[in-house]
């Protein structure tokens, strides 16, 4: 991973490659993949990535955990201090290096979730707080998180928000999404997220695919409606051919030439957008079923906005 290689220098993700078992001899071999009992794309539960110590004096553990999900590689990277007793302010979240996780440097295809978990009194200014993390997560960029939702997960209140590339806020890809759980009542939350981490990340899987492909049929339906358009102007203008003298017959073969591949590409676009909904119906079920099963983990409550 080349973000390992600048600001956050593991040690592990720096011959990150020589783990994975798609990977020898630093070639790229998916067919390695065929066949596997488990998701993961490594041989153990996760890879110790190794710590990173800070100017504060405490230390950064960081873990991998690398999958391949039907059709999509997903990679879930945690950083926490070392002993879950230290006390991170907001200044120190910079130590965790939290610019180089956003989609500008991952550069994940079909984006990307930070998720922030912290325990606080029960006196804590929540809604305060969960604004200074998403403005600090984003601190030095040129990204604006906006609150979307809001709700509880596990016993814990659960913030959510977007924060768009300004340049091309509708693309996914670029779309800085965040989620952070805050729990300020002693709740087993950090225990449960550990029997629902499989349907939670295959419900984030199946979210960010959702918005992609969803992406991608607005814009093959723009095309097809240009096409369209361009097919009637062609219809008109035959229609005009015809009716005149025979000196228009240059123009009306090179008019028949034109058409077919302009219905060709006419059709290309509705068998695109039928094959995106086909997709996206089918992310959806897989977004219901992971949702059903964090509800049933969480006692029949999961966030409303999910």
């Amino acid at each position: 991973m080349k973000v390992g290689e600048s600001s956050l220098a593991f040690v592990g993700l720096k011959d990150l490659r020589s783990k994975l078992i798609c990977y020898q001899n630093n070639i790229y071999e998916p067919k390695r993949e065929i066949g596997r009992k488990t998701e993961r794309l490594i041989d153990a539960q996760d890879l110790d990535l190794g710590s990173l110590t800070t100017t504060d004096g405490f230390k950064i553990n960081a873990n991998l955990q690398p999958f391949l999900l039907n059709d999509t590689y997903v990679v879930d990277l945690t950083l926490v201090p070392e002993s879950p007793n230290i006390s991170i302010d907001i200044p120190q979240l910079q130590h965790f290096k939290p610019s180089s996780l956003l989609p500008s440097n991952i550069q994940a295809s079909l984006g990307q979730t930070l998720w922030i978990y912290g325990e606080v009194d029960p006196s804590e200014n929540c809604d305060a707080l969960a604004e200074k993390l998403a403005i600090a997560l984003v601190a030095g960029t040129n990204l604006n998180p906006v609150r979307t939702q809001q709700g509880e997960l596990f016993g814990s209140l659960l913030f959510e928000y977007q924060a768009p590339e300004p340049d091309e806020p509708d693309n996914p890809a670029k779309k800085c999404h965040i989620l952070i759980l805050i729990n300020n009542s002693q709740a087993a939350t950090g225990t449960l997220p550990g029997e629902a981490y499989d349907w939670l990340l295959n419900l984030l899987c199946s979210y960010h695919k959702i918005l992609y492909i969803y992406q991608l049929a607005r814009q093959r339906c723009q095309d097809a409606r240009k096409i369209y358009s361009d097919l009637e102007n062609k219809i008109q203008e035959f229609n005009s051919l015809i009716s005149e003298n025979k000196t228009q017959l240059s123009g009306l073969k090179s008019l028949i030439g034109k058409t077919p591949q302009i219905a060709f590409d006419y059709t290309r676009c509705l068998q695109d957008l039928h094959l995106h909904h086909t997709a996206i119906t089918t992310n959806i079920n897989n977004y219901r079923i992971c949702l059903n099963n964090i509800q049933t983990i969480g006692s029949g409550n999961s966030p409303k906005f999910w």
